[in-house]
């Protein structure tokens, strides 16, 4: 806003008054952007955007002891947590500054293949199905933002499967491990294994 001091200097019978006009500046308008929304599991790399007047001074502190500066910048996550991000904006006509935060969170994915039974007399016939599910920082478990959107299985004797309850027969004896990679909605992958043991009939 703008304010005006005034300042009265008495001397004896007579005054003077003196007023002088100070004006406060806002910060640079400012917010900043990350891509992607929900990143992978780390490590992962993630890409934050600046929309600041133009020609301002961008600093950044990503919150694991890294920083950068430009409009644009990137950073590399080692591990999971919560990380508070910090975009400091000056602008270059009037000085000011604005500072943005933002807090975080990067997961660990976690995929658990099931098979029911796990051994058995050939011709086996087997029901697959899985637990995806994230572990946040701190107590609990939560399934976001992992969803997944495709299966795909490999059985260990040259057949494959799609879906997320997918039943295979083996037909010879054998020792068989049968994969799931999991592809999520934001593009992240995962796969796990699981030991099948077929037998011949006594």
């Amino acid at each position: 806003g703008t304010y005006t001091v005034t300042l009265i200097i008495f001397n004896g019978p007579s005054s003077e008054t003196v007023k002088h006009t100070i004006v406060i500046l806002p910060g640079p308008a400012s917010s900043f952007t990350q891509s992607p929304l929900h990143p992978c599991p780390p490590p992962t790399a993630v890409t934050f955007t600046a929309t600041v007047p133009p020609g301002s001074s961008v600093t950044w502190n990503f919150g694991d002891g890294h920083t950068g500066s430009g409009v644009t910048a990137s950073n590399t996550y080692s591990t999971k947590g919560i990380y508070t991000i910090t975009m400091t904006v000056i602008d270059p006509k009037t000085g000011c500054k604005t500072v943005v935060t933002r807090r975080d969170t990067l997961y660990d994915m976690i995929l658990e293949v099931h098979a029911k039974p796990t051994q058995g007399c050939v011709p086996l016939t087997v029901n697959f199905w899985d637990s995806l599910y994230t572990s946040v920082p701190g107590p609990g478990y939560s399934t976001y933002p992992y969803p997944a959107s495709s299966y795909a299985w490999t059985f260990g004797d040259g057949a494959t499967g799609v879906g997320a309850t997918p039943s295979h027969t083996y037909t010879a004896v054998g020792i068989y491990w049968a994969h799931l990679t999991i592809t999520t909605s934001n593009g992240c992958t995962i796969t796990d294994s699981i030991k099948i043991k077929v037998g011949k009939p006594p």
